[in-house]
């Protein structure tokens, strides 16, 4: 996990007086790598895309070559910054008209690759003539090219990657791949991504190098017919529930069974009294499929579903992998990772989540039966007339009718009122007002169990459960052909060259991507994210970098002092 802290060089560097630098380099660029043949950076040279042709997103560098003034590439658009370590740094927004026009310029049918917020983005970068640099970019600060974690735990998505259109690109133009039940319903697919950052930093003085990221979260977001499918069965369902489940109260043997045991309690009082028990249920259909719009696992940080038209499953997927949210809105198994880490969702992953959404039918019930108003009133009768009522309302003095969701979590209030005329007032009402308490109340709060019971056998019809049973399935061969077998898009958090160079090294990371195994010696680089699709294929298929900073190769004079760092 990145630390929000200025390091000692930065905040008052100390000249170097006794190396004379001959070169100090620092780059960044939020979005670069390679795509079906088109390299993203000209500030990158990777080695293994250098034949490629080059569509220019325009990464930022900056190069002093002591005693000469920082050269930055590119000159236009970027901004310099006086007031940084004293020394001049230089900043410039992500294009956002290069990200446009990248289907052009690589000549395929991408849409929008990659979607981020105007503005929000900046590349950083800071070559000094005493032998510091700096490169970073995402959720950094403007003035000083730190990473900010005050960005992280927002839910504002940095950067939401069209993997949809990317795998039909990569898969030669049509997703029959991915085998029938997912080209058939998948009509989108995006990689969002949280608040994230990269940043390379170095010291030269003091031999060290540091490599810090951010990847707070990431989910995927997928829109299919099928949660139109659900919804659309649920249609007629819900517009006849009110009559359907009316209809059943009085044939339900619990719910009938409860209310019998209510009118038997205030028999038994020693007042020679009956009662009556009248229940019903009320609703409003459009209300109830607004609903199910909505997320129906609200409880969940895995799963966000609603269903309808143009409605989304999101898949969060550092959750699938076993992380848990800190307090400052990063995943634990996204961040603070080793470099090279990859993100390795496996089979048992998938079946969890399989078996959570598969649960999606109890979490529409749950979502309807908490818009259901019960209506519950109890007459009290006795000496040849109706002698009080007890009524469900939502509270003491809340006349608002109480929900099948109120009566589970016992949200409910029951009031009795006396009728104007009768005789034994204080003995009627305390007796009534002790039964309430002692006996009706726990009798009432049942009805909730039996109701919702009730209403789930008529919700979740044979055609609504098929469409259910194909949405799991759907997802669960989506996960595996992503992941598992044969596991075409491969994610990899704290990308770095050389991993075992730097101050603070995390142990128990992988090798160096195979891509950047020739990256000039000196440089030492690190993305948040690496994303590759087909990696087993070719490398150069799809590998995009995200928020990716760098520094070096910094040199300095003959006779001077080593200046490059040394590996443990």
């Amino acid at each position: 996990m990145a630390v929000k802290a200025v390091p000692a060089w930065a905040a008052s560097p100390t000249p170097c007086t006794d190396w004379t630098y001959t070169q100090v380099r620092a780059a960044s660029q939020f979005l670069s790598g390679t795509l079906l043949g088109t390299r993203l950076s000209q500030v990158f040279l990777d080695p293994a895309w250098t034949d490629f042709q080059l569509a220019d997103l325009r990464g930022l560098q900056v190069t002093t070559n002591p005693p000469a003034a920082p050269v930055v590439d590119p000159a236009a658009g970027s901004e310099r910054l006086d007031a940084v370590a004293n020394a001049p740094a230089y900043r410039m927004k992500l294009d956002l008209q290069a990200l446009q026009l990248l289907e052009v310029i690589a000549g395929i049918k991408l849409g929008s690759l990659i979607k981020t917020p105007v503005g929000a983005v900046n590349q950083f970068a800071q070559a000094t003539y005493n032998g510091t640099a700096n490169g970073s970019t995402g959720a950094v600060d403007n003035s000083s090219g730190v990473i900010d974690l005050s960005n992280s735990a927002g839910s504002t998505t940095w950067a939401s990657i069209n993997l949809r259109n990317l795998l039909n690109e990569a898969l030669g133009g049509s997703l029959s791949g991915l085998g029938d039940v997912v080209a058939d319903n998948l009509l989108d697919l995006s990689l969002d991504v949280g608040a994230v950052a990269g940043r390379a930093w170095q010291d030269t003085c003091t031999n060290c190098v540091n490599r810090d990221y951010l990847l707070a979260w990431l989910k995927l977001v997928v829109t299919s017919p099928l949660l139109a499918a659900i919804y659309d069965a649920l249609v007629p369902v819900l517009g006849g529930l009110q009559t359907t489940v009316n209809g059943l109260i009085g044939t339900n043997s619990v719910v009938s069974g409860l209310l019998n045991q209510i009118e038997n309690a205030v028999n038994a009082l020693p007042l020679g009294l009956g009662a009556n028990a009248d229940l019903s249920v009320e609703l409003d259909a459009s209300a109830l499929l607004a609903a199910l719009g909505s997320d129906l696992f609200p409880s969940s940080d895995l799963l966000d579903v609603g269903l309808g038209a143009g409605k989304t499953l999101g898949i969060d997927l550092g959750v699938l992998l076993g992380g848990a949210y800190q307090a400052d809105g990063t995943n634990t198994a996204l961040n603070g990772l080793a470099p090279n880490t990859g993100l390795l969702v496996n089979a048992s992953a998938v079946t969890n989540l399989v078996d959570e959404l598969g649960k999606i039918g109890q979490d529409i019930v749950g979502a309807i039966v908490g818009l259901i108003k019960v209506n519950l009133n109890i007459q009290v009768s006795g000496l040849g007339g109706d002698l009080a009522t007890i009524k469900l309302q939502a509270g003491e003095n809340n006349t608002d009718p109480v929900t099948i969701g109120g009566l589970l979590n016992g949200q409910f209030y029951l009031k009795v009122s006396l009728l104007s005329g009768v005789p034994i007032v204080g003995d009627l009402l305390s007796a009534l007002t002790s039964l309430v308490t002692t006996t009706v109340s726990g009798l009432v709060g049942q009805l909730g169990g039996a109701l919702k019971t009730l209403v789930g056998d008529a919700v979740l019809t044979t055609t609504v459960n098929a469409a259910i049973s194909q949405l799991v399935a759907f997802v669960n061969q989506l996960l595996t052909k992503l992941f598992v077998v044969p596991g075409i898009l491969s994610l990899t958090a704290n990308a770095q060259n050389d991993p075992t160079v730097g101050c603070n090294v995390r142990a128990g990371g992988g090798a160096e991507p195979s891509d950047w195994a020739g990256i000039q010696e000196g440089e030492y680089d690190v993305a948040a994210l690496r994303l590759s699709v087909l990696q087993a294929v070719d490398t150069r298929l799809v590998t995009l970098y995200l928020a990716r900073g760098a520094v070096g190769p910094v040199a300095a004079s003959a006779g001077t002092a080593p200046v490059a760092p040394a590996k443990p």
